[in-house]
C-alpha cells in the first residue's frame, strides 16, 4: 500500500556531477500528501546550509525510500 508519494525532493545541490560539495542554499518538497514538509526534512535530516555531496545527496534518497512512506522519491 503506498503511503506516501513524493513526486520530487528537489535540493540546490543536489545528485551532480561533479565530486565536489555544494552548500544546500533550499529544499523543495512537493507531492506530499499524508507528511508536512518539515518532517520529510527531519527524516531526511537535511537543513539549509548543509554541506551536500554526490554521496550525502544519495544517502538522502536512500533514506526516505527505507523509511516505508514514500512509494515514489
Amino acid at each position: 500500500m503506498k503511503r506516501e508519494n513524493i513526486i520530487s525532493c528537489l535540493l540546490a545541490v543536489c545528485i551532480c556531477n561533479f565530486a565536489h560539495a555544494g552548500t544546500l542554499n533550499s529544499v523543495k518538497i512537493s507531492g506530499n500528501q499524508r507528511m508536512d514538509d518539515e518532517s520529510i526534512r527531519i527524516l531526511a535530516d537535511i537543513k539549509v546550509g548543509d554541506t551536500i555531496d554526490e554521496n550525502t545527496a544519495n544517502n538522502i534518497v536512500k533514506k526516505l525510500q527505507s523509511s516505508g512512506y514514500f512509494s515514489t522519491v
